[in-house]
């Protein structure tokens, strides 16, 4: 409906004003200051997923700009939401949610990592792909707090290594082609608050994850 549509793009604009402020924060900073394992977890992820299509894609790649720059990233402390974003320190969130980003995750590529990442926003894009086990292992994102993939053409089952992800606040895997059972790893993910499951093609609940402790928040 016509209230619901301008919602969406209420939200998106609120996003691209965000991003847009934290660029500014950003301008002219070289490659000095950035961590070179996440800027290859980043080179990474825009290859794989056809940077060059994205809707924004303001300095990424780009060999005279600090990774702090890079459109949806945001960096130390600060979150996106209130511009706090600062120039330098860890990536800590990512958000290229509706950002046309297509393909797959790169979870073959060892360089795909950022264990500093707290929150994770890849929602409304175009991955169609399986959830991949070794996308949650091997710390890879172990310090997720947020993870939103909605919408993403998401197929396969929730893996069980889900589980490694320990700091999980909140998950948003809604509207995705997600199959099998909820598994009874989520239940084990003690600081799961939300959980966003609708829409999808799940078919039931693991043995057990009823009788988990934090399955009551649910």
């Amino acid at each position: 409906n016509v209230s619901s549509r301008s919602k969406t793009i209420d939200l998106k604009t609120t996003k691209e004003a965000r991003m847009d402020a934290a660029l500014d924060l950003t301008k002219g900073l070289g490659r000095v200051r950035d961590d070179p394992a996440q800027r290859a977890a980043l080179i990474s992820l825009a290859r794989a997923t056809g940077y060059e299509h994205w809707k924004r894609n303001d300095n990424w790649l780009s060999d005279d700009a600090s990774i702090c720059s890079w459109f949806g990233v945001c960096c130390g402390a600060g979150n996106p939401f209130d511009k706090t974003c600062t120039v330098s320190g860890d990536v800590q969130w990512l958000d290229l949610g509706w950002n046309n980003l297509t393909g797959q995750l790169p979870v073959d590529d060892p360089n795909f990592s950022l264990p500093t990442l707290r929150y994770l926003f890849l929602f409304h894009n175009h991955l169609r792909a399986p959830l991949s086990t070794s996308l949650f292992g091997h710390g890879r994102f172990s310090g997720l707090v947020d993870l939103n993939m909605a919408h993403c053409h998401l197929t396969g089952s929730i893996p069980a290594s889900i589980a490694e992800l320990s700091q999980l606040a909140s998950l948003d895997l809604r509207g995705n082609q997600l199959t099998g059972n909820v598994p009874e790893a989520l239940g084990l993910l003690t600081k799961l608050k939300g959980l966003q499951l609708s829409s999808n093609r799940l078919v039931g609940v693991d043995d057990g994850f009823c009788d988990l402790q934090n399955s009551s928040n649910f």
